[in-house]
């Protein structure tokens, strides 16, 4: 006789870890439900209510990243989020530190 987990039952549940800028706030989201974490050292554990396509959100300071990732068993989910400053399109709206950071890459001509 086979059993299989109907929902989530038992005390298992499927679980997305992210990888990010140690501190940064990481968000999952699912429909209007979401659950927030500190990714502490890095890394941010989220225990997940439901099968289906999470989006996550990964933020610092002014510097965000996000991914998604399809739940579909009870397991644990690994994502990367890489966190950037956004850069504006206007010159005048970048901050010091972001125009010496897109100077510094020799990428000035792609954003202004």
């Amino acid at each position: 006789m086979s059993i299989y987990n109907q929902g989530f039952g038992g005390g298992m549940n499927p679980s997305i870890t992210v990888t990010t800028t140690a501190g940064a706030t990481v968000t999952v989201t699912l429909g209007t439900k979401s659950a927030t974490a500190i990714a502490t050292d890095g890394t941010a554990k989220i225990s997940v209510w439901d099968y289906g396509s999470y989006s996550i959100h990964a933020a610092l300071g002014d510097a965000v990243g996000d991914a998604t990732v399809d739940v579909v068993a009870v397991q644990d989910y690994a994502v990367t989020v890489e966190t950037a400053v956004p850069i504006p399109t206007v010159l005048n709206n970048a901050t010091w530190a972001t125009i010496k950071e897109v100077a510094e890459k020799s990428q000035g001509a792609n954003y202004w």
